[in-house]
């Protein structure tokens, strides 16, 4: 099956994504592109904001401004930006958030200690690069979606970094398949 629009058997969610509007509208012709560094939150995939307890549109824009600045280089890697709504259908995810749903992926991780270690995981690296690995060994063992969890973002410059969670987000594994439609809902200047 190449979607899950025809699928009986599955959770619908609302997620949205802030970038540049140049990739928003690359986004509603053509999907996302996944993301596949080694210290994402949740693993390898394409990122959205849901709904929990804080504005999901709210923390987009501000994931869009903060991420249109290039500390490298000191620029603006873009000027305008966009929130996209995307509608999205999982047949299997993990919400880490469900005390179960977590002690299930924390066992995935006990079980990995040592094929981490082996593969330079572990006291060199940081919690977010182990964290992406068990999350992406989880994905895959499991034959999950998506993978959802609360999350302390801080996506203003400048603002106080804090541990708490201020937001809910959602690794989406394969986007081609599971994101159906999508709208751009917000435009901005940065």
């Amino acid at each position: 099956m190449n979607s899950l629009e025809d699928s009986q058997s599955y959770t619908e969610w609302t997620g949205y994504h802030g970038t540049s509007l140049r990739s928003a509208e690359e986004i509603v012709v053509s999907n996302y592109r996944i993301s596949t560094a080694d210290n994402d939150w949740l693993g390898s995939g394409t990122y959205f904001f849901i709904d929990g307890f804080t504005d999901p549109v709210d923390i987009a824009v501000q994931w869009a401004k903060y991420r249109s600045w290039d500390s490298t280089t000191r620029k603006l890697k873009y000027r305008n930006y966009a929130v996209l709504k995307s509608l999205i259908r999982t047949e299997s995810h993990l919400d880490l958030d469900d005390v179960e749903d977590l002690m299930m992926f924390n066992r995935i991780r006990a079980s990995l200690v040592s094929r981490m270690e082996r593969e330079g995981y572990g006291r060199g690296t940081s919690a977010l690069q182990n964290d992406c690995f068990v999350a992406n060994f989880a994905l895959e063992k499991l034959k999950l979606d998506a993978l959802v969890r609360r999350e302390a973002i801080t996506p203003r410059r400048g603002q106080l970094r804090a541990r708490i969670p201020n937001c809910r987000i959602m690794c989406l594994k394969e986007p081609t398949r599971c994101a159906i439609k999508h709208d751009i809902v917000t435009k901005g200047s940065v």
